[in-house]
């Protein structure tokens, strides 16, 4: 009897892998897993607009604590309005991680920037960024 109801368990999958993260293959949100977090944040978000100070934030815990399922979450509901960066299991050397870090971060950028509706867009995150840094040269010309 329990194997009758196995399929419809949305929590099979261990984890949030990539290609949820980044759109591409559609995952089941439970929206009161992390609200607290997810709240948290989006207040950060609204936070970092009013003062245009830019903040970065880390989410660490252990595997499987829904750490890349918040991040789809947020990546999900914010579209294009802020800009993502994953870089999981990042090494234990230091002499390393700088380069990891950087390396995710152009990885993370080149991902399509999200409408929001969810849909991805036809740019990516780092044409997005570009446009926004050069916006005020283009419109004071």
């Amino acid at each position: 009897m329990t194997s009758t109801y196995l399929s419809l368990n949305p929590f099979l999958s261990s984890s949030v892998g990539e290609a949820e993260l980044w759109g591409t293959r559609e995952w089941l949100d439970v929206p009161t897993i992390h609200t607290y977090a997810t709240t948290d944040i989006n207040v950060m978000v609204e936070m970092v607009r009013a003062t245009k100070r830019t903040r970065v934030r880390f989410i660490r815990g252990a595997g499987g604590a829904g750490k890349s399922h918040l991040f789809a979450r947020l990546r999900r509901q914010s579209g294009d309005k802020i800009f993502y960066a994953y870089a999981p299991n990042p090494p234990l050397q230091s002499e390393t991680l700088e380069g990891f870090v950087l390396g995710r971060l152009i990885t993370s950028l080149r991902q399509p920037a999200r409408h929001p509706n969810g849909g991805a867009s036809a740019y990516s995150q780092l044409r997005l960024l570009a446009y926004a840094l050069l916006r005020p040269a283009v419109e004071q010309d």
